[in-house]
């Protein structure tokens, strides 16, 4: 069986294997969702001793907000974990959006440990939607910009772990996903981001 909830109302559903991949529309809020190809209510499960990163601090912030919005995560799994660990999240950013938000540990010091937090806009496909969009961004103190080699537009900020507390961890990976999601559904409309 696949379980998973509606990316809107987070009405939990199970259905057959043989489901995956299918269009269905949530009978709660009439969203069209797509069924996932594995179950993704157990990914929101962080148990006391998991170890994503190679950082305990960043696993107790991560774990912590894993914990307390799952209203807010479709799905987090772990990219590279001999690397220290990077996690993508997928952030829902509005009904029927959603943005994926990475986050990676630069430094396993704890002193001198920072973490990476960012977004992908969207694929630039021309010079004048980059010049767009950097003339939109309000957070240039806080969130850098910058198009990497295939023409995706990261909104992103790097910090010192040790001055993160679990509401600032949350705020900026929530303000990081719908930055992005603004931008990217004012530059580009409706994209497939897969």
């Amino acid at each position: 069986m696949i379980e998973f909830k509606c990316s809107s109302c987070r009405k939990l559903f199970n259905v057959a294997n043989s489901k995956a991949g299918r269009k269905a529309r949530c009978p709660e809020c009439g969203t069209v969702l797509t069924i996932p190809k594995s179950s993704t209510t157990d990914l929101l499960i962080y148990e006391e001793d998991a170890r994503i990163f190679s950082n305990n601090r960043l696993n107790e912030l991560y774990g912590n907000f894993l914990n307390n919005n799952d209203n807010v995560i479709l799905n987090h799994r772990v990219i590279d974990p001999e690397d220290g660990g990077v996690a993508r999240l997928e952030i829902l950013t509005g009904i029927g959006r959603s943005q994926l938000v990475f986050i990676v540990l630069s430094e396993e010091e704890d002193d001198q440990a920072f973490v990476g937090i960012w977004s992908r806009v969207g694929e630039m496909t021309e010079l004048a939607q980059l010049a767009a969009a950097l003339r939109e961004v309000k957070l240039v103190s806080r969130f850098s910009l910058s198009l990497d080699e295939k023409n995706w537009l990261h909104v992103s900020t790097v910090r010192k772990l040790k001055n993160f507390d679990d509401d600032e961890f949350r705020d900026v990976i929530l303000t990081i996903a719908n930055f992005a999601d603004e931008n990217e559904a004012a530059l580009l409309g409706g994209i497939d981001r897969t």
